[in-house]
């Protein structure tokens, strides 16, 4: 028997209860949106387009949140956008499944004919590029502090979800999130790209480091090639100690 223990919206008659497979599928998808988006809202909803129009998540999702997605714990960096007026971590964490959710459930309910499954993919993948550039310049938070961490691993500050998913192709934890991983791989890991480590000349550019904002703002602002391009730069100097690269080296 299905459970449910809060509902959002008496509306959308046409949603239906989801099956225990369902929403033990769709508790996996909405777990994972949390780690993948690294708490950029855009790209979560993204991740939530991909996986619609993919078929891994139900049309017409209900607004009726499944007792078992309770059980996730959002990061830290997710609740920041339903802080405000929550005096404690129980409320924070609610608030923010339920912001989330409800994001959910209107991609669930969007026009999918138009859309194109590469085209939400590419994007997903520019916006995660950005993220890892931006994070290898601020520390992300909740990350222990290691001289020496296994580069791209929990405990790396300036790790990158690109070259650990898409360029090494480590599991995700969802064959969805596995295929848009491989086709990011597909997307970055050229000669061209390759080139970038062995070439001195490329440089990091010159970010402005005196306001986050600003920081963000100046990643946002430039285009997938070249935030990837920079990615790679500043990867290898902050991993120098690792022996590792961006692209591993041919044995």
């Amino acid at each position: 028997m299905t459970i449910f223990i809060e509902k959002l919206s008496s509306k959308s008659p046409d949603r239906q209860a989801l099956s225990p497979k369902e929403i033990q599928s769709l508790r996996t998808l909405f777990l994972l949106s949390f780690q993948y988006s690294q708490g950029n809202q855009a790209l979560q909803t993204n991740l939530f387009r991909w996986n619609l129009i993919n078929g891994s998540i139900p049309r017409n999702i209900p607004a009726i949140i499944p007792k078992s997605v309770f059980d996730i714990t959002p990061p830290e960096i997710h609740e920041d956008t339903t802080r405000k007026g929550q005096s404690n971590l129980r409320d924070m964490t609610y608030g923010t499944i339920r912001y989330v959710w409800r994001r959910l459930g209107l991609v669930s309910s969007e026009k999918i004919e138009s859309m194109s499954l590469d085209l939400i993919g590419q994007k997903a993948i520019e916006y995660m590029i950005k993220a890892d550039l931006y994070y290898q310049f601020e520390e992300r938070p909740g990350r222990p502090n290691e001289s020496f961490p296994i580069p791209d691993s929990n405990t790396d500050s300036h790790k990158s979800f690109i070259r650990r998913y898409a360029v090494l192709g480590q599991p995700t934890g969802h064959p969805s999130y596995d295929a848009l991983f491989k086709m990011g791989g597909e997307l970055v890991t050229n000669e061209r790209f390759r080139a970038i480590q062995d070439n001195p000349d490329i440089k990091v550019m010159d970010f402005p480091m005196d306001k986050r904002t600003k920081l963000q703002r100046a990643v946002n602002d430039l285009d997938r090639k070249k935030a990837l391009e920079q990615l790679i730069v500043v990867w290898n100097i902050n991993h120098a100690s690792s022996g590792q690269t961006f692209f591993p080296k041919a044995a």
